[in-house]
């Protein structure tokens, strides 16, 4: 009796076995065919994976793997597609500026020009020389962030100290300028996580803004702080923005109507947007024409 006991459980074993192995054979076919469509380019494929069986832990593998490779293929499509942004950008942004200082050094090659004349001609090619590296150092600031080639180095800094030892920098130019300027910034410390060179792009990024653009006279920089947030501002009392063109200033080129006839690379404001975009905060302007304009920058605080 146990013998014949016996057999029929081998007998059941032996039947569960061939079962799980043609179940098995049928998963990997189907795999394979599968893998098979997505060596093709069809990333989009995935291996039907049940949990329990054999296969599962494998399967889950091979998903993943097509899974990173996927976002690789993503993530170089839009660096080619980046490179090429750039490429055209500087093509066109450059041609303009390039065209004028080559006319600027022709004419100074004119022996019969005045000192003065002289003079003139060597500024402004000064002029254009220091447009063209900023053209260049925007576009490719912009090229790295948008294809996520940018890394940042976030660190625990004194937002207060930083923002400090930045506008230090600007003091000349406001002054030569005849910018009267207002710094509110706290003696005490103010934690933020940040890269401290990205930031510092923001913040001259915003002034050059103003000085460069809002044709004002005067400037008040701030910092404060809520529950959950630290603020720093940058207000001028120049000619402002537009209800309908503030919601569009963070586009990548796009320049205010007032803006248009001045020289600037349409750059500076997305960056802005992309950097504190990558920092987990936030931009936001408000103006009223001919009033003010006032860009606040949104951190969390640690």
């Amino acid at each position: 009796m146990i013998k014949v006991i016996l057999i029929i459980v081998l007998g059941i074993y032996v039947v569960y076995i061939t079962y799980v192995l043609y179940q098995t054979k049928r998963e990997v076919d189907q795999a394979k065919k599968i893998v098979e469509d997505i060596l093709k380019g069809n990333l989009h494929r995935r291996i039907l994976n049940k949990p329990g069986r054999i296969t599962a832990a494998f399967f889950s593998n091979v998903n993943k793997l097509v899974i990173n490779y996927q976002n690789d293929m993503i993530r170089m499509r839009k660096i080619e597609q980046a490179n090429r942004q750039l490429m055209t950008n500087l093509a066109h942004d450059l041609k303009t500026p390039a065209t004028t200082l080559t006319g600027y050094l022709e004419a100074m090659k004119n022996q019969a020009l005045s000192e003065d004349e002289k003079k003139y001609y060597v500024d402004m090619a000064h002029s254009r020389i220091v447009l063209l590296n900023e053209y260049i150092e925007m576009h490719f600031e912009w090229f790295q962030l948008h294809s996520q080639e940018r890394s940042f180095v976030i660190e625990k800094h004194d937002i207060n100290e930083l923002s400090r030892s930045l506008l230090c920098l600007w003091i000349n130019e406001l002054e030569c300028k005849n910018f009267k300027y207002k710094f509110d910034i706290d003696e005490d410390p103010l934690y933020v996580n940040l890269d401290s060179r990205a930031y510092a792009r923001v913040l001259n990024n915003i002034v050059l803004n103003a000085v460069r653009h809002s044709h004002g006279s005067e400037i008040e920089f701030r910092i404060w702080r809520d529950s959950e947030h630290i603020y720093v501002s940058l207000e001028d009392n120049g000619i402002g923005i537009a209800e309908e063109e503030q919601a569009r200033i963070f586009e990548r080129n796009y320049r205010c109507e007032e803006a248009k006839d001045r020289n600037g690379t349409g750059l500076g404001l997305a960056i802005v947007k992309e950097i504190m975009r990558a920092h987990g905060g936030r931009v936001e302007v408000s103006s009223v024409p001919r009033l003010f304009t006032c860009f606040i920058l949104s951190f969390r605080h640690i």
